[in-house]
């Protein structure tokens, strides 16, 4: 095989998603050329912006985004699946707050890492967008793996969890499935 038909595929992992970042290209935009801004970016900087896109060799899109963000870019290869997937994460549509009341406190504003109670509200509010029926949090050192199961197969999210605030997002899951928060040795049943 040649090894100009060889691709380089770089992993969503390797990332750091920022929805403000993210949201600094047109949804529309997006969809439509199948690209997603990358890491955090400055706004009051000059560096360059790694995006993501199946063509890292289109040239008329490169010159398109370069123009529209007036930055240097950094084209980096995603396949189709993780680019919409951080799509996904970059842009949650609002629902119909009525479907999710009483459920969760929804805030138009993203969460921030340290805010356990605000974390657990965009999970769910992400589960009902994307109308999942289980929510799977697993917490490995130094990593927390975030698996949505939608139409009976699981899918790994992209989250901003860290393994310190695990706990009082299990404890918030615990109370909001009327389970008792201080029973950590059995398995407990429980769902809202």
């Amino acid at each position: 095989m040649s090894r100009e038909l060889i691709e380089n595929f770089s992993e969503l992992g390797d990332f750091d998603l920022h929805r403000p970042s993210i949201q600094l290209l047109p949804q529309k935009l997006c969809q439509r050329f199948q690209v997603v801004v990358l890491n955090r970016v400055d706004q009051k900087g000059k560096d360059p912006i790694h995006i993501g896109m199946q063509n890292t060799r289109n040239v008329d899109i490169i010159s398109h985004l370069t123009k529209y963000l007036q930055r240097t870019l950094i084209p980096v290869q995603l396949n189709i699946y993780e680019i919409q997937k951080a799509l996904d994460y970059g842009f949650i549509r609002s629902f119909n707050i009525e479907e999710a009341d009483a459920i969760i406190n929804f805030n138009a504003q993203p969460a921030l890492a340290d805010d356990p109670p605000g974390l657990v509200d965009d999970l769910i509010a992400n589960a009902l967008k994307l109308r999942a029926t289980d929510i799977h949090v697993e917490c490995y050192r130094g990593d927390v793996d975030l698996r949505y199961r939608i139409d009976g197969i699981m899918h790994q999210i992209s989250t901003e969890i860290s393994p310190d605030n695990v706990s009082g997002i299990i404890s918030r899951l615990k109370i909001l499935a009327k389970m008792n928060i201080t029973e950590r040795r059995i398995p407990q049943d429980g769902r809202f």
